[in-house]
């Protein structure tokens, strides 16, 4: 009894998505003779159906898994496949990108982000501090005593991938821009609106996405900018309510024109965590002021934020921090270049970033891209295109089914292929679909399998 259901589903979008035709076009561009099509199928389902090593996809096909035309796939086709798919990555985004206009809707809107993660493998003694992707750097999985990789992702507005890039892992998010918006330009995008948080803004940065004939929507660091947060708090303007509890107007300093946004329920969030912050920090400041660590205020991120450490060597809160952080209670700001684009519309644009952190918490938690054990770039960045087409695939199946893959998953989880021998005679059988199972297929349009299947080849 194998597995069959994410198998079947897998290989389905995999074909409705074009990725064997245009893996098959560039192997004989390639003239390879191995099974590498098959064997890139494998590993993307075994991502989405349960994600491991390389050598654990091996063991999955060999023993857990229906999926056809896979029997002679071995773990060397498998690093073959991803050799392959590093020499191809920016061709195969181009070809996608081209494709998916077909299925899914324009891409209008393009939301870039970045995340880090690390590597669990064993540090050789002779190998150099400075070494390929592999760095140390600012790591947002909390793991500084790892090397780790900045990985790039641009989505769309329904966050399907359009492109991803692999860093040194001690580079900063604002020197990924530029490569990414290059990449972007060299498949064709036009007509786009670029999005991006706040650590993403530099002048040159901006300039880097109007030079690519962008126009786009930034975040701003009002906590640094003094006087922007006066002028919000001087101007009288009223607010314009908007979907999803956002309003918002338009605050112009300098003859530079900026939406602010508030959220009443942010705002009243905001405020209620400062409160708790501060009465949790009151006892630490008389600890750390009668001779304790300063260490538990000026390492912690947001005590650092509302204390001062007076001439005698104390620590007191600050007014002038407390006043500052007030300010910015449910509020954010965003820099728009299109001058015609409504506030309302910039906003709630602005908000779909949260498409780009959906997109990185299923990397990590449900495709498993971390911790990497790869040591060669070239392996290091098959992987991360690896955990991105399966993404993509799971993406497809979200949109079309209107479901969590999550959810997706469990039901398909439950299909099963049997092998039958019957005297000499040796015969596959699909289990019957049940009626969720059904209704996944329904909704992406797949007939059930064959109850009679072919041999697994």
């Amino acid at each position: 009894v194998r597995e069959y259901g994410v198998s079947y589903v897998a290989e389905r979008m995999w074909s409705r998505l074009q990725l064997d035709w245009f893996i098959k076009k560039e192997l004989r561009k390639r003239k390879y003779k191995a099974p590498v099509e098959r064997a890139l199928l494998a590993l993307v389902a075994h991502r989405m159906a349960d994600p491991g090593s390389k050598l654990a996809c091996s063991e999955w096909l060999d023993s857990d898994v229906y999926l056809p035309g896979t029997r002679g796939v071995d773990l060397q086709h498998l690093y073959r496949a991803m050799d392959f798919l590093d020499d191809c990555h920016e061709e195969l985004e181009r070809a996608l990108y081209a494709h998916r206009r077909t299925l899914f809707d324009k891409v209008q809107l393009v939301y870039y982000d970045t995340t880090s993660t690390y590597f669990e493998i064993d540090e050789p003694g002779d190998e150099p501090l400075e070494y390929g992707l592999r760095q140390r750097g600012y790591s947002r999985d909390h793991r500084p005593d790892r090397k780790q990789i900045v990985v790039g992702l641009a989505v769309d507005q329904q966050g399907l991938p359009v492109a991803s890039d692999v860093f040194g892992g001690d580079i900063g998010d604002q020197l990924t821009v530029v490569p990414m918006l290059e990449r972007l330009r060299d498949m064709g995008l036009r007509d786009v609106v670029w999005v991006a948080d706040r650590g993403m803004v530099s002048e040159a940065n901006l300039a880097s996405v109007r030079q690519a004939g962008l126009d786009y929507i930034v975040g701003v660091r009002l906590r640094a900018a003094e006087d922007l947060r006066k002028a919000i708090t001087g101007d009288e303007t009223p607010y314009e309510q908007t979907a999803e509890g956002l309003m918002v107007k338009v605050v112009e300093i300098d003859d530079k024109r900026y939406v602010v946004c508030f959220s009443p329920a942010s705002a009243e969030r905001d405020l209620k965590l400062r409160t708790g912050a501060i009465d949790r920090m009151k006892p630490v400041l008389e600890r750390v002021n009668a001779g304790g660590d300063a260490a538990m205020v000026t390492k912690h991120g947001l005590y650092r934020r509302f204390v001062r450490r007076h001439r005698d060597g104390k620590y007191h809160l600050d007014k002038n921090k407390l006043e500052r952080e007030a300010q910015c209670d449910g509020t954010f700001v965003l820099d728009v270049s299109d001058e015609e684009m409504s506030p309302a519309a910039a906003a709630l644009a602005y908000k779909g970033l949260l498409r780009v952190e959906q997109a990185f918490r299923t990397l990590k938690h449900g495709i498993d891209i971390r911790p990497v054990y790869h040591r060669l770039d070239k392996r290091i960045r098959a992987h991360v295109t690896l955990c991105t087409l399966a993404y993509l695939v799971e993406r497809a199946i979200e949109i079309e089914t209107g479901m969590s893959f999550d959810k997706v998953r469990k039901v398909l989880r439950r299909m099963r292929a049997v092998e039958l021998h019957f005297e000499e005679q040796t015969v596959w059988e699909a289990s019957v679909p049940s009626g969720e199972a059904r209704k996944v297929l329904n909704e992406l349009n797949l007939p059930a399998p064959p109850r009679v299947l072919p041999p697994l080849s």
